[in-house]
């Protein structure tokens, strides 16, 4: 019973790890969108501050979509081995193979934990930047009187 309320913990936290990677990648990408929208139509100079924030916000909200992308890319490859798996162990629970399945799978899960770590921390990085370089694009609008 105790081993059962266990897979299904771990399996909703599994959806809601997804459903969040799913939300980072999809603000990431309206974050350069958004951003480069508002410099599309320039003509001047912004500014060093404003153009390192964008290149350096950009650069970091593509390595949150990329650690996204990796993260389900590499769920699918983790679910399809841990599917192989109940199929071998329900024909032979002996199997020899199952051992070096289930290190592959471990393995695996680590990949994905590190990747869905790395997304967070990036998508975090690439907010605050993107913020920055908004609140610096529209200071004059925003705080001149």
């Amino acid at each position: 019973m105790a081993q059962e309320s266990f897979r299904n913990w771990q399996a909703k936290s599994l959806e809601q790890k997804q459903s969040a990677s799913r939300l980072m990648l999809g603000l990431s990408a309206g974050a350069l969108a958004f951003s480069t929208a508002l410099i599309s139509d320039i003509t001047e100079y912004i500014g060093s501050l404003q153009s390192f924030l964008f290149h350096f916000h950009g650069i970091v909200q593509t390595a949150s979509i990329a650690c996204g992308v990796l993260f389900s890319l590499n769920r699918v490859r983790d679910f399809d081995l841990t599917a192989q798996i109940a199929r071998k162990r329900e024909i032979n629970p002996q199997d020899e193979s199952l051992k070096s399945m289930r290190q592959k799978v471990r393995a695996w899960g680590r990949i994905t934990r590190r990747l869905y770590l790395a997304q967070v921390i990036t998508f975090v990085i690439g907010v605050v930047l993107f913020l920055w370089f908004v609140l610096l694009r529209h200071d004059v609008a925003l705080y001149s009187g």
